[in-house]
């Protein structure tokens, strides 16, 4: 289920900056409609799904990490499954080693959200910080919903090992607040209470690491008012999901999907009252 080239690196430019794609592998899910298209009939999700040649049984979720890198900073957005789910997934290490670039030289991680696919690869098998170098920030928000979870549910007890793990590298940044030069976060909150989008401007180019706001180029983006399983606040998962969708196809900016096909970047075009997805390398 990795990606067919075997590559596990993909690079592009935002003006001066470099985007560097970094494949964590994929996991394989079904049915389908367990996770997408809750709000939907069964006969409406059968159709866009034969429409588009996609199987409603099974499907392969990608992960792709983002890596922005400027004249003085590097950093992270998201860090995948971590070791739990190797060998399909939790390849982010090996992305890295293949990008040369090692874990040490990273300046600052960006956690959109708290799921256990975004934050697995913060720490090794012996609970330590991987990424020993950097800042890790995370929405306040985010933060105090799983932390006041504890350990009632699987995430909460991940984050709670993590807050442990981490102490003092993780801080908070909020909407809006800028990271390093022409790196910023964007709220996009409902999939969970403190979900975070990333924005990178660099001489008038712009490109949006969107982290869980849209999960399948399908299911998610042609069909945005559809709810997924693992949205905290469904309603307002959609609500944001449109909302941001109609600003790049407006604005024309391109996005980094977290869980789109490798190498994860595209555009997002007008569809009717919907949206259509327009991968950036096919």
């Amino acid at each position: 289920m990795l990606p067919a080239s075997s590559s596990l690196v993909h690079r592009r430019s935002v003006g001066d900056a470099s985007i560097v794609q970094l494949s964590d592998g994929a996991v394989r899910h079904g049915p389908a409609q367990a996770f997408f298209g809750l709000n939907a009939d069964v006969a409406s999700f059968e159709a866009v799904s034969q429409a588009s040649n996609l199987s409603s049984d099974v499907f392969d979720f990608p992960a792709t990490a983002t890596l922005i890198e400027t004249d003085n900073e590097r950093v992270l957005i998201d860090a995948g499954h971590g070791f739990r789910n190797r060998p399909s997934a939790g390849q982010l290490m090996n992305a890295l080693e293949e990008a040369g670039v090692q874990p040490e030289t990273i300046s600052h991680v960006v956690l959109t959200h708290l799921h256990c696919d975004h934050v697995g690869g913060l720490l090794d098998e012996s609970g330590r910080p991987i990424f020993i170098n950097a800042s890790h920030r995370v929405s306040p928000l985010e933060h105090a919903y799983w932390t006041g979870l504890g350990s009632n549910t699987s995430v909460g007890l991940v984050v709670q090992n993590l807050v442990k793990a981490l102490g003092r590298k993780l801080t908070f940044i909020a909407p809006g607040e800028e990271l390093v030069q022409g790196v910023s976060v964007v709220d996009s909150a409902g999939h969970t209470p403190g979900h975070l989008c990333v924005l990178v401007e660099s001489k008038g180019d712009r490109l949006l690491v969107a982290g869980d706001l849209a999960n399948h180029p399908i299911w998610a983006i042609t069909r945005p008012n559809w709810h997924m399983s693992l949205d905290v606040d469904p309603v307002k998962a959609a609500c944001s999901r449109c909302k941001i969708l109609g600003w790049l196809a407006d604005e024309k900016v391109p996005m980094a999907g977290y869980h789109m096909p490798f190498p994860a970047l595209g555009t997002i075009e007008r569809d009717a009252e919907n949206f259509r997805y327009v991968p950036e390398v096919s």
